[in-house]
């Protein structure tokens, strides 16, 4: 009859942490003010400049009332940064050389840039009509 009564653990009835529970604690803590200083950071690097874009487009916008849009897609060939501007910046010169101004980068549907190494953007053009 004695092996039939259940007899708990005070460890498990207790709300006091062992060491190595304190210490996993800690560590999930540090994890998550890392990721949140991480990101902090891109967010502070990514927000004023898409600010910035969001003014100059609206000030080309006023300047040009009556105007042409275009949007060219543009794949990347390459994965890496620097070639994406690379390519982009000669789209947007060999666009501006036939008369269209650009105004912004745009995200392009994901059906489109999936089926490319290095993604792909909307560039969007306009001129005075």
């Amino acid at each position: 009859m004695e092996d039939l009564l259940f007899v708990a653990k005070p460890s498990i009835l207790s709300c006091r942490l062992t060491y190595s529970e304190d210490l996993t604690m800690a560590s999930y803590l540090i994890m998550l003010t890392a990721i949140l200083a991480l990101v902090g950071v891109v967010l502070a690097a990514v927000i004023p400049r898409r600010m910035q874009m969001a003014r100059r487009a609206q000030a080309l916008l006023a300047q040009m009332p009556q105007h042409e849009s275009k949007t060219v897609y543009l794949a990347f060939a390459s994965g890496w940064d620097r070639g994406k501007e690379k390519e982009m910046d000669a789209k947007i010169t060999e666009e501006e050389k036939s008369g269209w101004t650009f105004l912004k980068a745009r995200e392009a549907n994901p059906l489109k840039t999936i089926r490319t190494w290095g993604g792909g953007v909307n560039l969007d053009f306009i001129r005075k009509s």
